[in-house]
């Protein structure tokens, strides 16, 4: 009997362990992209859009100033098909999510990889970073980028949704 009081109680401290801070606000991104018929598998295929921050409207919307943030982090990072597009995410073999500032190009922050552990599912989740994006968040705009690599030709032309998703951690 002890032993399993032992045990629950360690399991207990495992879970609250492996538990996902959750920040007090949520910022979400997204970018469309379209994925040739034709697409070379050999080739890195390289999407990017420059998105504005809406930032000085957050601070604002929720009376908040910058020296209120503490931090801001990835939450998630998804690929996910336009409407009824299908496709098997398969299909890529690897995918890499940063951000940069667009008068900064060559110093970018990956904030969602995946390596060749893709299930058949409707949407491709990430795995996202830790990296504080507090300060590329701040600016008016920044630049989204996706690296892509597929396996085979995909043979048909498919859309997409880069979705990235925020926590905002308050001081």
């Amino acid at each position: 009997m002890h032993k399993c009081l032992i045990l629950l109680v360690f399991g207990f401290m495992g879970l609250s362990c492996s538990k996902q801070e959750v920040g007090d606000f949520k910022l979400e991104y997204r970018m469309r992209i379209e994925l040739d018929a034709a697409a070379n598998p050999l080739l890195t295929h390289v999407y990017e859009q420059r998105l504005p921050t809406a930032w000085v409207a957050f601070l604002l919307g929720n009376n908040l100033g910058n020296e209120n943030i503490r931090l801001i982090r990835p939450r998630e990072v998804l690929i996910s098909p336009v409407l009824d597009n299908e496709i098997s995410y398969k299909l890529v073999s690897e995918a890499h999510v940063s951000l940069y500032d667009p008068s900064d190009p060559g110093n970018k922050l990956y904030i969602g990889d995946i390596y060749d552990n893709i299930d058949d599912r409707e949407q491709l989740f990430l795995l996202p970073g830790l990296s504080d994006v507090k300060e590329l968040i701040m600016l008016p705009e920044f630049v989204l980028q996706l690296e892509l690599n597929i396996r085979a030709v995909p043979g048909r032309v498919s859309e997409h949704f880069v979705v990235v998703q925020f926590d905002v951690f308050l001081k």
